[in-house]
């Protein structure tokens, strides 16, 4: 980006950030502190409430240490899961009022954020149905808003098959979180931040009745729930006995008992499931997909040489590997293509280096790129939230600010850097 270019974007993000962010920014920070004492006083209460089960329960029950185990981190997990849900739901509604407006900085910008957008539908929707109970009274609201949530959907869906068709992903299931549209130095182009789960990241039903059959580490995993099980259940009942012996009801206990039983169920599963699907890392980061200054009519991808990388199927009657004369490059990458001669014409020698710069500029851990429907979109592994407005769990400054600013302008760097907007080749 030239200096002079870059430095009315700072001045205008200077206005931007006294004007609108700031004060908003101040108001943000007073709700979140209203927020961390409510948290600190509930801490308090639960820590309070669990010594005095464990001291309860010890004196009854001295050998079921893993059972007081589980108990007290799934507890805190729900407690700190509930915490971040509040911080969250404050941060998105400062990202929902200001960021529209601050990616207009850059140009004919646009952002959105497809579970958010979700989620208001569903709040929508919610309130609605809270409001009557009678749907022929709210019939013509309610279908506005199921009919929005159907296009959404049909968007997200349509998204997600165009992602499979480029050939550059292993995809289970694709997340959506911020996306910018637009149009910069006169080349429409989109930007989406995704986490892609791959397929060996499967849900835990797959986890626990497929892989024990073939893996020592599913084994493994099958005896832990097992015995996580055996001793949880026999909490459940050591807790219903003691709260009964305090005081209250059979009904009660047995409903504060079940519930600290499948909190510590669902606790164990998702750090196993966790666990699991580290194993196989899948990609996160930003999709941008650019017009071409170039006409083509096949399809050519570039994949990482990667563990990840090479887990990609790729259909080798179809697409064949091009070979180039670029040794350095061949190491870190292989090309695909269904088209050997438009490859070629597509991956120019600087087109290459500047591929390799781009890897470097933002410190990603792989890149891949796909030509196809005189299109070129590439991939760049960050392995981080990027587009942050605010700080979910820390205070936000004037840094936090800047570091979005500087995300954004190398994204759009992108377009000047592989002349994208000059009609010449690449």
């Amino acid at each position: 980006m030239e200096l002079g270019k870059y430095l009315e974007l700072q001045r205008k993000l200077s206005e931007f950030y006294i004007n609108r962010f700031q004060p908003k920014l101040k108001l943000h920070n007073e709700a979140k502190r209203k927020k961390d004492i409510n948290l600190i006083i509930l801490y308090s209460i639960i820590i309070s409430i669990i010594v005095c089960v464990i001291t309860s329960l010890f004196k009854l029950f001295p050998l079921q240490l893993f059972s007081f185990f589980t108990f007290i981190v799934g507890t805190a997990a729900l407690i700190i899961k509930a915490g971040r849900t509040i911080e969250l739901d404050i941060d998105t509604d400062l990202k929902i009022q200001l960021m529209d407006d601050f990616v207009k900085i850059f140009g004919d910008l646009h952002w959105y954020n497809l579970n958010i957008s979700n989620k208001i539908l569903e709040d929508k929707l919610y309130k609605l149905k809270k409001r009557s109970s009678n749907l022929a009274n709210i019939a013509p609201e309610y279908l506005q808003i199921t009919k929005s949530q159907q296009a959404l959907y049909t968007n997200i869906w349509s998204d997600v098959n165009k992602i499979k068709e480029l050939n550059i992903f292993n995809i289970l299931g694709i997340s959506f979180d911020d996306c910018i549209d637009g149009k910069y130095e006169n080349v429409p182009f989109s930007i989406k931040e995704i986490t892609v789960i791959p397929p060996v990241a499967a849900d835990l039903g797959c986890l626990i009745f497929c892989i024990p059959v073939i893996s020592f580490f599913g084994i493994i995993i099958a005896l832990i729930l097992l015995v996580a099980g055996v001793q949880i259940l026999s909490l459940y009942y050591a807790v219903i006995g003691t709260i009964v012996k305090l005081g209250a009801s059979k009904i009660t206990a047995t409903l504060i008992a079940a519930t600290i039983f499948v909190v510590s169920i669902k606790f164990i599963i998702n750090i196993i499931t966790k666990l699991y699907r580290h194993r196989s890392t899948g990609f996160r980061g930003v999709m941008i997909e650019f017009d071409m200054n170039k006409n083509f009519e096949g399809h050519t991808f570039i994949l990482d040489n990667t563990k990840d990388g090479k887990a990609i199927n790729v259909n080798k009657s179809e697409y064949s590997e091009v070979k180039l004369e670029d040794i350095e490059f061949e190491k870190d990458y292989t090309v695909w293509s269904n088209n050997q001669i438009e490859a070629r014409y597509l991956l120019t020698t600087t087109f290459i280096e500047r591929l390799k710069n781009l890897k470097t500029s933002f410190k990603a851990q792989y890149t891949r790129v796909s030509f196809k429907n005189n299109k070129i979109v590439i991939a760049i592994h960050t392995g981080r939230d990027m587009f942050e407005m605010v700080k979910a769990f820390s205070k936000t400054g004037k840094e936090t600010f800047i570091e979005l600013f500087k995300e954004i302008a190398s994204v759009l760097d992108i377009i000047e850097q592989l002349k994208l907007n000059k009609k010449i080749g690449l």
